[in-house]
C-alpha cells in the first residue's frame, strides 16, 4: 500500500527558476525595500500676526500656513534677551495667560512640519491699563 503525502519523508527541492521566488524578507530587509519618505521642504514663516490683551490673557492670531504640511505652530515671547518656547498650538490661535499688568510683551511664532520655519515678525503688545 503506497504512503499517503503525511507519511513520506520530506524532499529539499531546488527552485531554479529565480524569477518567480518570492525572497524572505526581515525587518532590515523591509527597510531597505521601501520607498524612502520625500523630504518635507521647510515651511514658510507664518503672517499676519496679530494681538489683543484682555485681562485674562493676551490672545494672538496668525494666517493659516496651507499646503505645507505643518502640524503645529510654536509660540515665542521675548524674555530678557532671548525668546523662550511658550506654547505649541494645532491651530493658528494662542492665548498667553501668564502675563502681568504694566508690562510690555514680544511674540514671534513659527510653524513645524517635519523642520521649523523661520519666525514671523516680531508683534509687542502693552498690558498698561489706564
Amino acid at each position: 500500500m503506497p504512503l499517503s503525502p503525511f507519511e513520506r519523508e520530506p524532499v529539499a527541492i531546488e527552485v531554479m527558476d529565480k524569477e518567480n521566488v518570492i525572497p524572505e524578507v526581515t525587518p532590515d530587509k523591509v527597510q531597505e525595500t521601501e520607498e524612502p519618505e520625500k523630504e518635507k521642504a521647510r515651511p514658510e514663516a507664518p503672517s499676519s500676526l496679530r494681538g489683543v490683551y484682555m485681562q485674562a490673557g493676551i490672545l494672538l492670531t496668525w494666517d493659516e500656513i496651507i499646503g505645507q504640511d505643518v502640524t503645529l505652530y510654536r509660540v515665542y515671547r521675548l524674555e530678557g534677551e532671548v525668546y523662550t518656547l511658550i506654547g505649541e498650538p494645532v491651530t493658528p490661535v494662542f492665548t498667553d495667560r501668564d502675563i502681568e499688568n504694566n508690562r510690555i510683551y514680544r511674540y514671534r511664532v513659527t510653524a513645524v512640519n517635519a523642520m521649523e520655519s523661520p519666525r514671523s515678525e516680531e508683534i509687542t503688545l502693552s498690558t498698561e491699563t489706564k
